[in-house]
């Protein structure tokens, strides 16, 4: 009877080791297919954005810069979420995939540009029509939203609730963290007020 006991139990210490490997597996293909989806809405619609706009060259070649960083630094955002997920979960993510989202990443943008550029010729979708203020924002919206999910929940709230992170000789760092948290929605939300 003892024996059958302590079968049981490995079997059910087994089948909790196999859940937590399955939940960890689908956590990164969640995360990462989430964060895919909010970049190359975003893209698309940023790519719109400058397509469809009317402004001269001085204000043209501003936003082209401006953009040009913020490609730069979402695709550092990715590439390290897609490293991170890689070595946390090895096996998960197959080269074949991992090509496909860069390259997905990298034809977003031109491809909102075009179509911004098409839009532009329809009548109805003329800059600063009902049209384009509804899609753009409704666009900015689902974008903005599946970013800022992944920011609060799959981000920031997995750096600050790491074990090694609780103790009591990490309290500086932990306020280092806040503080850099702060510091950036401020910055965030200044260049938001410029743009």
């Amino acid at each position: 009877m003892h024996e059958r006991l302590l079968e049981l139990e490995n079997v059910v210490e087994e089948t909790k080791k196999g859940a937590a490997d399955v939940h960890a597996h689908n956590k990164g293909h969640v995360m990462l297919g989430m964060l895919e989806l909010g970049i190359i809405v975003h893209s698309v619609v940023i790519g719109m954005d400058l397509g469809a706009s009317e402004d001269g060259p001085s204000t043209t070649l501003g936003l082209v810069l401006a953009l040009s960083f913020h490609q730069l630094f979402e695709g550092i955002g990715l590439g390290t979420c897609i490293a991170g997920v890689m070595q946390e979960y090895p096996g998960l993510v197959s080269t074949q995939r991992v090509v496909g989202m860069i390259t997905s990443f990298a034809a977003t943008f031109p491809a909102g540009v075009c179509i911004g550029m098409l839009l532009q010729l329809l009548p109805a979708f003329k800059t600063h029509s009902a049209a384009q203020r509804w899609l753009t924002g409704v666009l900015d919206s689902v974008s903005g939203g599946i970013l800022v999910y992944l920011a609060l929940i799959h981000f920031l709230a997995e750096d600050f609730t790491r074990t090694d992170l609780n103790q009591p000789e990490k309290f500086v760092l932990r306020w280092l963290m806040v503080i850099a948290v702060i510091v950036g929605m401020a910055v965030m939300a200044l260049l938001g007020l410029w743009a």
